[in-house]
């Protein structure tokens, strides 16, 4: 009687053990307390907004389900990493392309303009010039023709000699106005080509970043910004702040037990690119992922890993 007593005992302890343990294991039963681990200072955040970040990303999940899903501990046993690599290097040397292009086409655009203005300006000098010079053509001609006139006569025509005589101070003034003109329209050119090699000096810049950054990332591999590996969170890239928080959002929803969904716009979608980053909710895909994994009980527990037993020994 007394060896069935203590039998018993044993049972009840084992059970009330394995079923402790069980609980322990149930997805949302307690909050996932959590914490930041290594924190790398050259990425453009502090710890506080790292933290501010991470509470951001609890919301959706908790949002859902009405209750606390996480909670930060200063001395957690599950770290969330802030982990610099080549990645992020990556990531800020394509910024600085960017901006490096922005300031390119800021002074091509300037330079273009400039280049217009010179060239209308060029253009209406040069139509002046060309309708002058015609003009004077014409008047140079019809007052040789006359001075031929006056040579061939009696020269006794004082009026025609006056006309002359101011006709050729006239001719000689506006030969000095062509003169003149004939330089701005050359000024103008010179202009107009620097304009076109400012330019041209401009694009080659530009193009040599691009190489320099092509020789040194090559082709731009996909790659992971965030890894949850069950013992804690790394994050490796982000452009920005909306997009820290995602992936943030994505890699807890990881530590709650949820996998990939198949929608597009989801957050446990497996890539970024069509979800709103600017005010993340989650998708059906998502809500329906996580009550699945949240409504996991202890008898489900132990049913699973006793049939899993059971499967081992044959």
């Amino acid at each position: 009687m007394h060896r069935i007593v203590v039998w018993i005992l044993i049972c009840i302890v084992s059970i009330g053990a394995l079923y402790a343990f069980e609980s322990a294991r149930v997805p949302c039963r307690s909050p996932l307390g959590y914490g930041i681990g290594q924190f790398d200072g050259r990425f453009d955040i502090t710890p506080d907004e790292f933290r501010m970040a991470l509470a951001e990303a609890e919301e959706p999940w908790e949002r859902a389900l009405g209750r606390e899903l996480f909670q930060y501990r200063d001395k957690a046993l599950f770290p969330v990493n802030l982990i610099f690599d080549e990645r992020q290097q990556r990531t800020i040397d394509g910024k600085n392309l960017e901006d490096e292009l922005a300031d390119v086409t800021a002074m091509q655009t300037s330079i273009r303009e400039k280049y217009a203005a010179a060239a209308d300006t060029l253009s209406a000098r040069r139509k002046e010039y060309d309708a002058m010079l015609a003009r004077f053509e014409q008047d140079l001609e019809r007052y040789n023709r006359r001075v031929a006139d006056w040579n061939g006569s009696d020269r006794t025509d004082e009026d025609e000699l006056e006309w002359l005589r101011k006709e050729e101070r006239r001719l000689d003034r506006t030969s000095a106005e062509l003169e003149t003109l004939r330089g701005k329209v050359n000024a103008l050119v010179a202009i107009v080509n620097r304009y076109a090699k400012e330019e041209e000096k401009v694009v080659d810049r530009y193009n040599a970043e691009v190489e320099t950054f092509a020789e040194t990332y090559g082709t731009g591999e996909a790659f992971d910004q965030g890894v949850y590996d069950g013992q804690g969170i790394d994050i490796y890239q982000f452009d920005d702040r909306e997009h820290l928080v995602m992936v943030l959002t994505h890699e807890l929803g990881h530590a709650l037990g949820l996998e990939h969904v198949a929608n597009p716009k989801s957050i446990m979608y497996p890539v970024l690119g069509e979800q709103d980053l600017g005010e993340l909710a989650l998708s059906a895909e998502d809500r329906a992922a996580l009550e699945a994994v949240c409504s996991v009980t202890v008898i489900d527990l132990l049913v699973r890993d006793a049939r899993q037993a059971w499967l081992g020994l044959f």
